[in-house]
């Protein structure tokens, strides 16, 4: 069995990584913007309402900076 890697399947495989680290970001975004987007809607409704968005918002946020390394101040734009 021929163990060498041919230069066109590390670019197939290459282009896969950095695709799936491209939706994987994407995934954490679109889910940080939503639980923010929670927070806000429930600002002026009930106590708990609000409590329930703020905690989701916080385990967000500790998840996106345990997971991904990156600061949190990357997605506050």
């Amino acid at each position: 069995m021929n163990k060498r890697i041919r230069k066109k399947q590390l670019k197939r495989a290459l282009v896969g990584l950095l695709d799936a680290c491209d939706a994987y970001e994407a995934m954490w975004e679109r889910i940080f913007r939503e639980a923010k987007q929670d927070l806000v809607d429930a600002y002026a409704g009930p106590k708990e309402a609000f409590y329930a968005a703020f905690r989701r918002y916080m385990e967000v946020t500790s998840a996106i900076t345990m997971h991904s390394g990156l600061p949190i101040s990357n997605f506050l734009e």
